[in-house]
């Protein structure tokens, strides 16, 4: 069962259960995410619905987990024999967010939880992510570097 849907210019096939990233949201992390405009699902008999172009009454929820920036892109500009160069660095802001249910235009749930173990990878990857440095893999050496 899953559900393709659309935010601002991209459309996402996601899944209960499932972490997206989205385009940049407003939305403080712990909040909770909704969107309507739901192209198409497909329900447990794996029949596909579409929308023309959403489907009414048709919802995705989900929880904002973080936001960020993604990798870096480079953007090189050059005119031969001109001396002209340039070089530009981009990365694109997103917003991580966990989908917990999707509902059918008929009323039914798809939902599914966060387990505990994902909960624990969550603080693990928050702490890590608000500058504290990793100290697990770190080897303490003495005076004379050994």
């Amino acid at each position: 069962m899953y559900a393709i849907i659309q935010n601002g210019a991209h459309q996402y096939r996601i899944q209960p259960g499932q972490f997206v990233r989205l385009e940049k949201v407003d939305l403080a992390p712990g909040n909770v995410w909704k969107c309507h405009e739901v192209l198409a699902f497909q329900d447990k008999q794996g029949q596909l619905v579409t929308g023309t172009p959403c489907i009414e009454k048709a919802e995705v929820r989900g929880r904002v987990i973080r936001h960020g920036k993604g990798k870096k892109q480079l953007v090189f500009k050059k005119n031969r024999r001109k001396g002209y160069r340039r070089t530009h660095g981009h990365r694109q802001e997103f917003t991580e967010v966990y989908i917990e249910l999707i509902n059918t235009p008929s009323g039914e749930k798809i939902e599914k939880k966060m387990s505990s173990a994902q909960k624990v990878k969550l603080k693990d990857k928050k702490s890590l992510n608000s500058g504290q440095k990793d100290t697990s893999s770190v080897v303490k050496k003495d005076k004379k570097g050994k």
